[in-house]
């Protein structure tokens, strides 16, 4: 029974150094990691509402309106299966003022 314990152990410990080490990354490394990836699509620099359509981001993206790059594919309406939202800043108004 001893001898059996001490195989078992021996290979447990054998087992873990053979398994590749992981380093700790969080989900917001990966995504970073992703967005710099070599031709990934561009971050969205701006808000998406849950659940807009494409016709909605065409309304500006169409045409290139406001300095909106112009879309290379305006027949792909699903513009968040590809894209992401990036980091938003939110401009903050001084006191007082409107």
């Amino acid at each position: 029974m001893k001898t059996t314990r001490r195989l078992l152990l021996c290979l447990l410990l054998l087992l873990s150094c053979a398994l590749p080490v992981r380093a700790d990354e969080s989900e917001e490394d990966l995504e970073k990691a992703a967005r710099m990836a070599e031709s990934t699509p561009p971050v969205i620099p701006h808000r998406v509402e849950a659940g807009s359509s494409g016709e909605a981001c065409l309304a500006c993206h169409r045409d290139g309106i406001k300095g909106a790059p112009a879309t290379p594919h305006p027949e792909r309406l699903d513009c968040v299966q590809c894209h992401v939202q990036g980091e938003v800043k939110v401009k903050k108004s001084k006191k007082g003022k409107h």
